[in-house]
């Protein structure tokens, strides 16, 4: 199986949907290409794009996105990829708050005078949490309204948002807790992955970072404004300023460049969603401005605005080449999908993780009784985990277990590929069994010869000799038998 390089996309979602555009079309399949060629399977982790609609609707968005964050820093040569602009971006709200904290929060409101009821429609304590928390319900969970329409939803997060943030400015909390009320989901990610790097010094080589500034925002008006930029200046320059401070230099890219090209899309794309609404059929993706043009360089030749067209070409250029060198350092090993299954396994055991021993127990004793288990739930609930556990609880036991979690690789998306990983696994087994009992059948018959030759001997050397051998063989079975049971 290929070894598998990940690289975790980060950045603001509408104002770089061009330059993420320019790596999906034209940089990561050369990626892709080049990796192939030295036996490693490229994988870039865009979540923007990929985080699953019922995901976002369970309010998991940020959960998926920072354990993809671990997950990519946990495996081998990882490589994070963030894209910083003018604009702060989306300040998620926190699904969980500790119940002592929430509680002051609600209090503090009262004393502001503010109503606390939306505060306390959305959020539900929970003791099941340790500590008690109290949980941001699923968008479904709450039916006054459709707010699993993202339109509807909004206009309620942005209320709760600025209630928390009006009650946390006033409160007595730390910096660290402070921030997670104002912190955007990008910031989160860069700040996780710096987590890490602290206690991994090699971590910094594989950092990229890129810094876009527009030159003239002051002449921009409007709704488009808005979406290239925002208010908070503070905290825009306190995230460039770790991207730029935790980045190597040659991994660090700024450059300048004019939003009108920028503006002229997302107005052309605007008047295309109004008319949309009369022609079902019809696309709406600032993404076709590239749809005539076949390869980076021809960005120059075909795109208006030749400034931005330049930028663009460089900023394709800096990323292919960043990631190209990222790519010569990576040192090849022969890895299975045994191997990677282990690590995400590995991966799930040092999560924080409390309860549930009584499910475990329960399929435990499932398995022992060779019945068969489903276990099913909604997305996010600890599936995966318990499964870790039970696999870990499995193998303390000596049972060979042959397990997959799907998803996690590129080698377990389909089904047809998770069988044949599964049917490789079991022939290898098969394979290794058959290598035991010749062992012991070998190991056996040297034991004979030796007992013969005790039996034939006379001189107490040579028998003391004898002994000592048949007492290794015999050692040795042991040894051999042990894994011979373990594989039935």
């Amino acid at each position: 199986m290929k070894k598998i390089w990940r690289v975790f996309i980060s950045s603001t979602f509408e104002d770089f949907r061009l330059e993420r555009a320019v790596l999906q079309k034209y940089i990561f399949p050369e990626i892709k290409k080049e990796a192939n060629k030295k036996g490693i399977s490229f994988l870039p982790i865009d979540l923007r794009w990929g985080v699953p609609e019922e995901s976002q609707i369970d309010q998991r968005t940020m959960d998926i996105c920072l354990s993809e964050v671990e997950r990519a820093i946990t495996e081998p040569h990882p490589d994070f990829l963030i894209l910083s602009g003018d604009k702060y971006g989306w300040v998620p709200l926190l699904r969980v708050i500790k119940k002592e904290e929430f509680e002051k929060i609600v209090v503090k409101l009262k004393e502001l005078g503010k109503d606390t009821k939306l505060l306390e429609t959305w959020y539900e304590l929970d003791y099941n949490q340790l500590p008690p928390s109290y949980i941001l319900k699923s968008r479904d969970e709450v039916i006054d309204k459709d707010y699993t329409n993202w339109d509807n939803w909004k206009v309620v997060e942005d209320k709760i948002k600025e209630l928390l943030q009006s009650a946390v400015k006033e409160l007595n909390f730390d910096e660290e807790t402070k921030e997670k009320y104002f912190i955007s989901a990008t910031h989160q990610e860069l700040k996780t992955f710096l987590k890490y790097k602290s206690s991994d010094k090699k971590l910094k080589n594989h950092m990229i970072g890129f810094i876009r500034k527009f030159k003239d925002l002051e002449d921009i008006k409007g709704n488009i404004k808005n979406k290239l930029s925002d208010k908070q200046n503070d905290k825009i320059k306190e995230l460039r300023k770790e991207i730029v401070t935790n980045t190597l230099k040659d991994n660090l890219k700024i450059l300048g460049v004019t939003a009108e090209f920028y503006k002229k899309v997302f107005e052309k794309n605007e008047r295309c969603l109004k008319e949309q609404k009369n022609n079902k059929k019809k696309e709406c993706f600032i993404e076709n401005v590239f749809e005539k043009i076949d390869s980076l360089e021809e960005i120059e030749k075909k795109l208006e605005y030749k400034d931005f067209a330049k930028y663009l070409v460089k900023f394709g250029q800096f990323v292919k080449e960043r990631l190209l060198d990222s790519l010569k350092n990576i040192q090849i090993e022969k890895f299975t999908e045994k191997d990677y299954q282990e690590d995400y396994k590995n991966y799930l055991l040092n999560r924080p993780f409390v309860g549930r021993e009584k499910e475990i127990e329960d399929i435990l004793s499932a398995i022992e009784k060779n019945n068969k288990v489903l276990i099913y739930g909604e997305s996010g609930i600890g599936k995966s985990a318990i499964m870790a556990r039970v696999i870990k609880r499995l193998e303390e036991k000596n049972k060979d277990v042959i397990y997959r979690f799907c998803g996690v690789t590129v080698n377990s998306l389909f089904i047809e590929d998770v069988l044949y990983s599964i049917c490789k696994e079991i022939k290898g087994g098969v394979k290794k069994l058959d290598e035991i009992i010749r062992e012991i059948q070998n190991s056996e018959n040297e034991k004979r010869n030796k007992e013969k030759q005790l039996e034939q001997t006379e001189n107490s050397k040579k028998q003391k000799e004898l002994e000592k051998e048949i007492q290794k063989i015999d050692e040795k079975l042991k040894k051999y038998k042990k894994d011979f049971f373990w594989f039935n």
